[in-house]
């Protein structure tokens, strides 16, 4: 058995692989809104022959939680504080420049998962497993079901894909 772990951009590192060459895919996304990785910022959507005009913004931070036993496991009040972030959309072609789950919406966020997952689905082989952890975030006492989210903008074949062959693992408290 060989395995390989792919580290980078994760739709350069899709790019690369050949279709249906994957057997096993383990993944956890970041939940929208609720981390700060400290990554470089990247263009999302938008026209590749751009030149693009960025039109700065800050989106606003929020808390992730305080209460958590996990938080305060991390040794400070809350790690899960997710600062004040600059950001940028193209003025031509709408792009926009930002880290994946720091979009300024749900529904951008929804966007760019569905944009990862129809890579993963065409380097998967027939016979392949995909291990996702993506759960609900709590965002301005809000549950956002980041999983349903992500359903309501698949394809009949894509959800029929999801809710027959995704097998998906939970961790326990």
């Amino acid at each position: 058995m060989v395995w390989t772990l792919l580290r980078g951009d994760v739709r350069e590192k899709l790019a690369e692989l050949p279709e249906k060459s994957v057997q096993c895919v383990v993944t956890s996304p970041p939940y929208w809104g609720l981390r700060d990785y400290g990554l470089p910022p990247s263009v999302w959507g938008g026209e590749p022959e751009c030149e693009h005009e960025w039109e700065k913004f800050v989106r606003p931070g929020q808390s992730g939680g305080k209460k958590s036993k996990k938080v305060q496991i991390k040794g400070q009040e809350n790690f899960q504080i997710v600062p004040d972030k600059e950001q940028s959309i193209c003025r031509k072609c709408g792009a926009w420049f930002g880290c994946l789950g720091l979009e300024p919406t749900p529904e951008l966020y929804v966007k760019h998962m569905v944009e990862i997952f129809r890579g993963v689905w065409r380097v998967l082989r027939d016979d392949g497993t995909v291990w996702l952890n993506l759960g609900s975030s709590m965002i301005n006492k809000t549950i956002e079901s980041n999983e349903m989210v992500l359903r309501n903008d698949l394809t009949k074949e894509e959800v029929q894909y999801v809710l027959e062959e995704l097998l998906k693992y939970a961790k326990q408290p």
